[in-house]
């Protein structure tokens, strides 16, 4: 089953609008949102490098080990568990089994539409049902990572600013369950998850225009990240200086 596909789209208005017309799925409980300057496939980082499935577990396990060991003197807070362990480090741009969502369209959209000329903003919307979600205590008390049968909904704790600003959210990914240890891991779009994934294209010769527009709403670097890169960022933006002028340390959205 192929995503449903809306747009494109050419104001913050048309966009909510498309939200608004859009009707809940049937046992739905909530609506999360992604924004991606791109159409890249939904696949968490961690699942996007070339190697077996084994060979990501011990990856994977060698990086979080690895973040634990070097980073904690650095952490704004200690994280509960594991699992929120795991999101800190994704919004630090490590590659984890997390992939970034919000709970503000706004917010998606503005990531949509944040780098110079994006080729093709896109807004993902993913139904989740009250089977998915958890608060992380439960998944936090695992000993180890495990994969489980259907994608879990993960709404971490308040460890940065930056994931309160962000209103964000997680979707946790397994890997598949296979006899062939080379096989990859299907995005989102590609597997069971798609049928309830729904897309808004965004024009993109109107992304500018859009980005204005959600500025003036009070939505943009500063407020979505919080720290000093991000004002930096947001000065340079504001006087016009084109993004290959400059070293963007920002987080982009196909890292996320």
């Amino acid at each position: 089953m192929r995503p449903n596909r809306l747009g494109p789209v050419n104001s913050v208005q048309e966009f909510m609008e498309a939200l608004w017309n859009e009707p809940m799925r049937e046992n739905s409980l909530m609506r999360l949102y992604r924004g991606q300057t791109d159409d890249w496939p939904l696949l968490p980082k961690l699942f996007r490098v070339d190697r077996s499935q084994d060979d990501i577990r011990q990856l994977e396990y060698m990086l979080m080990q690895s973040f634990k060991q070097r980073c904690l003197f650095m952490l704004p807070s200690v994280p509960e568990g594991q699992y929120d362990m795991m999101s800190l480090a994704q919004h630090h741009n490590l590659p984890t089994r997390l992939l970034d969502w919000s709970s503000n369209p706004l917010m998606a959209l503005f990531f949509a539409v944040d780098t110079h000329n994006p080729p093709h903003p896109t807004v993902w919307l993913y139904y989740a049902t009250d089977i998915q979600l958890t608060d992380g205590r439960g998944l936090n008390r695992q000993v180890g990572v495990q994969d489980r049968k259907s994608t879990v909904i993960l709404q971490p704790s308040r460890h940065s600013q930056r994931v309160v600003a962000q209103a964000g959210w997680h979707t946790v990914h397994s890997l598949t369950a296979t006899e062939d240890p080379a096989a990859r891991v299907p995005p989102m779009n590609e597997s069971e998850d798609a049928k309830c994934l729904t897309s808004i294209m965004i024009e993109p010769t109107k992304a500018r225009d859009i980005k204005h527009e959600l500025r003036n709403m009070g939505i943009h670097s500063a407020t979505v990240y919080g720290d000093l890169t991000s004002v930096c960022r947001e000065i340079q933006d504001d006087l016009g200086i084109p993004t290959g002028m400059r070293r963007d340390a920002s987080k982009t959205t196909e890292d996320s």
